[in-house]
């Protein structure tokens, strides 16, 4: 049996990727929907409690059930990167506090236009900026542009182009319908102040991007497989020529002596040929991968040479059983190659824990994220409870408690969904999985703009506004299309 839950492809499959990230995107379109069935509760009793189930139950559950080393990975993460989770998803829970509030003055298709087209750009374009890896996106390591990067930064584009034209359609849907026709919709109907809500929520919320991609040590953890995100792909030459120096009864040299036939061939042309530079970076991953899986890198008289400290030298000598090899030997790795491997874990931890598979590895960074913005959703509820004297909804004979419990609860774990599916889908995207954040909003705001049409909201409106709503659509749904391209040529 293998000793990892999954193996690594040579070749990500991203067209699957782009699938799970709009199902999340549906996922966010809809959560709301349940919240309608809830009755005669306050906004911040059903909030509270649609916190406590897509914030705490729901994520944790999938984590313990899913990520088995979830406490230990934790345990030994840096603290550092936890706190940058954390506060991140502080950041996104004061966006989300208002995130309702969008919605109940603008409604569902034209408040989340504006919230996630905002939310998409700032947190599809900053992390990589943040990360130094835009221009890797534009030139790859031979000097020549990167079509994959360039076709999926243009998909990024397209739908914002197609957030602008459902946000022009919105305006002019504003302009053209009286205050009454407005209303029957969209009760609270205020464009103006809805309009600085969204501005304000999308670009707050857009800390939960930030959070679930930079807690890349904690996956690095969790699950001891490499991606190909996690190395240099400049330095790849640099890397291969050290490989090939390598004397055989060293760490690099017994690397290259273990390499297949086919990566050795794209190794010894440096990556110099156009192509060459991404398919010698899956293949050697998933070369690396093998090797750490079924080789005993880490024997005695290779200590010295990666600068094992003497704990750590006596727990590889101690433990023999399938995870701790898998940890040491992706351990030594690290150490052998430091220029190259960008992510690297930080201790010898969780070595008697069962292995969290390369789809589930993102659990520990969500629970974390999710947690942040409990604290800012979970005290702003209470406050308001306490503050508008509404603690006995929770109690209250005269109203379906244990319905509105179960439909605000099912609000939080369809809302969920969405960032589960964006950190099961990311592993699938290879180097492109930071387009998956654009592709999430996109969907999100295509789905909710359909369901906003499905609702009325768009009932008697010009036919300028349906032309501006049907340009929109369709360049979101080309959004998504340009995307799963990318990872094509790829």
């Amino acid at each position: 049996m293998s000793l990892f839950a999954e193996t690594v492809a040579p070749t990500a499959a991203p067209m699957l990727g782009v699938l799970i990230f709009m199902l999340g995107g549906l996922a966010g379109a809809i959560f709301y929907l349940p919240f309608k069935r809830v009755k005669a509760w306050a906004w911040e009793s059903y909030w509270l409690v649609y916190a406590v189930f897509g914030l705490v139950i729901v994520p944790w559950a999938l984590a313990l059930t899913m990520s088995p080393n979830v406490f230990s990975v934790l345990k030994a993460a840096p603290p550092r990167e936890l706190g940058f989770c954390f506060l991140c998803g502080m950041m996104w829970g004061v966006g989300g506090l208002t995130w309702g509030l969008m919605i109940r003055y603008l409604g569902v298709g034209l408040g989340l236009a504006i919230g996630c087209g905002l939310c998409s750009a700032a947190g599809t374009l900053i992390p990589p900026v943040i990360k130094g890896q835009f221009m890797q996106l534009v030139y790859n390591n031979a000097g020549e542009y990167n079509a994959a990067g360039l076709v999926s930064l243009a998909g990024v584009a397209v739908s914002l182009v197609g957030i602008i034209f459902v946000g022009g359609a919105g305006m002019s849907k504003e302009k053209e319908l009286p205050e009454e026709e407005k209303k029957k919709a969209v009760a609270e109907y205020n464009f103006k102040l809805g309009l600085l809500v969204a501005i304000f929520s999308g670009l707050m919320s857009a800390g939960m991007s930030f959070g679930l991609q930079g807690g890349a040590t904690v996956e690095a953890l969790a699950c001891p497989q490499f991606t190909s995100s996690q190395f240099d792909e400049l330095k790849l030459p640099e890397f291969a020529s050290y490989l090939r120096k390598g004397k055989p009864d060293s760490v690099p040299g017994f690397v290259y002596a273990e390499l297949d036939a086919k990566t050795k061939d794209l190794l010894s042309k440096g990556g110099s040929k156009k192509g060459d530079s991404a398919k010698t970076l899956d293949l050697l991953t998933a070369e690396l991968n093998r090797i750490a899986q079924a080789a005993d890198l880490y024997r005695v008289e290779r200590f010295v040479d990666v600068g094992l400290s003497d704990a750590e030298k006596k727990v590889a000598l101690a433990k023999h059983d399938g995870n701790a090899t898998a940890r040491l030997n992706r351990l030594l790795l690290e150490k052998a190659f430091p220029q190259f491997i960008k992510v690297k874990s930080p201790q010898l931890a969780v070595l008697d824990e069962q292995i969290t598979s390369l789809t589930w590895r993102g659990m520990s960074v969500l629970v974390v994220v999710l947690l942040g913005g409990f604290v800012v959703n979970g005290t702003w509820c209470l406050f308001l409870n306490v503050k508008n004297r509404t603690t006995g909804d929770y109690v209250k004979s005269a109203t379906p408690v244990a319905a509105n419990i179960i439909f605000a609860g099912l609000a939080g774990a369809i809302w969920c969904s969405q960032f589960i599916c964006f950190k099961t889908g990311e592993p699938a995207m290879g180097k492109l999985d930071y387009i998956g954040w654009s592709v999430l909003m996109a969907s999100s705001i295509l789905f909710s703009t359909m369901l906003g049409i499905f609702l009325g909201e768009w009932r008697n409106t010009s036919g300028r506004t349906r032309l501006l709503l049907t340009l929109g659509l369709l360049f979101l749904v080309a959004s998504a299309a340009i995307s799963a391209y990318s990872g094509y040529l790829k």
